[in-house]
């Protein structure tokens, strides 16, 4: 699938591919390993370049279900410290750079606590997230979840920086140059008792609003791959499971993604409609009538209204009203910038 003529089709199959990735799978991080290696080989650009430069997966987690080797990130040596703080954890990454294939080799993102004004100005980028999700941080930070994960709300959407170069809401402009990044999106939507998760991607093709709103059903997909595996967050974490409510309400959700799913899918499908109608609607407009095209010719030979008038046997007036309509149609005025259109548009025979 090329980003840069990515369709309504491109992104069904892709949300089939990427629901593929919840089965057999023990962990979510083996599902976000799946779906962020399914996305970045899917979408490329150029003879198979990758049009993602990174793209990584995000969740939501408190500080006291961290495995160790998170934990020890984010130290707790301030009484006013919450042990049960969230955060945002690293889950999965891959990327054009080695290093950007592996969630332990992240300097900086492997552990970001949702507290305090440095998250707000040292990840400005994560606050927007949020904001555009429709989710505050303050509701997560102080868990009160219920008003964003109730599955009548259908809370998700999509984030969306269309030029990257210069936007103040991604700090680290280094890299949106070197690597030449044209746009920022992310996709993302609340799970039971867990929060959120956040799937963001840095993209070297240019995404405007109309490819990120048809990337907007994939969230609900992910959802989908995500919800049989909430247990166990991370591969290499043996604590015990995680509670994450009965099997009829882990059912209830999946009923109600899926039938999220299928409104945005069938909203853009009517969308896509009616802007085919209405550029077909447009198009037969502007195309010329079988008169209107024989009239054109004659004009191309230098023929006066009179002329034509005699060779199409009509009256002069009817000959003014059809080069009335023949100007229209073409956008011009004149008689010499009529055929100079008509040639430029392959129109003369």
């Amino acid at each position: 699938m090329n980003l840069a003529e990515f369709t309504i089709a491109d992104a069904v199959e892709l949300g089939a591919q990427i629901r593929e990735c919840g089965k057999g799978a023990t962990s979510v991080q083996e599902v976000a390993n799946s779906i962020i290696r399914v996305m970045s080989e899917a979408t490329t650009y150029d003879e198979g370049e990758p049009s993602l430069a990174l793209i990584r997966c995000f969740m939501i987690d408190a500080h006291s279900r961290l495995p160790q080797r998170l934990a020890r990130l984010v130290p707790l040596d301030d009484d006013d410290d919450d042990p049960d703080g969230q955060c945002l954890v690293l889950v999965a990454t891959e990327g054009v750079e080695p290093e950007w294939c592996d969630p332990r080799t992240s300097a900086r993102h492997q552990v970001i606590p949702l507290v305090g004004s440095a998250m707000t100005v040292t990840f400005p980028m994560i606050t927007r997230m949020f904001r555009q999700f429709g989710v505050p941080i303050s509701a997560i930070v102080s868990r009160d979840v219920d008003g964003f994960i109730n599955p009548e709300q259908r809370s998700f959407n999509v984030f969306h920086v269309e030029e990257a170069a210069g936007s103040s809401d991604i700090p680290d402009q280094e890299f949106i140059s070197d690597y030449k990044v044209s746009s920022v999106v992310a996709v993302g939507s609340p799970l039971p008792a867990r929060g959120l998760f956040a799937v963001l991607m840095f993209s070297r093709v240019p995404i405007d609003r109309r490819l990120a709103e048809m990337l907007e059903p994939l969230a609900l997909s992910m959802k989908l791959a995500f919800l049989p595996v909430l247990e166990r967050v991370f591969s290499d974490d043996s604590s015990a499971e995680r509670p994450t409510g009965s099997p009829e309400g882990r059912l209830r959700v999946e009923v109600d993604t899926l039938r999220s799913l299928l409104e945005v899918e069938q909203r853009l499908l009517c969308g896509q409609y009616r802007t085919l109608v209405a550029a077909n609607e447009s198009r037969s407009e502007n195309e010329l009538t079988n008169r209107e095209n024989q009239i054109l010719q004659l004009v191309a030979t230098g023929a006066t209204n009179k002329q034509i008038a005699s060779s199409l046997d009509v009256g002069a007036g009817t000959i003014k009203w059809h080069m009335y309509n023949l100007f229209q149609k073409l956008g011009v005025d004149t008689r010499t910038a009529a055929v100079t259109t008509a040639q430029n548009r392959g129109l003369l025979d």
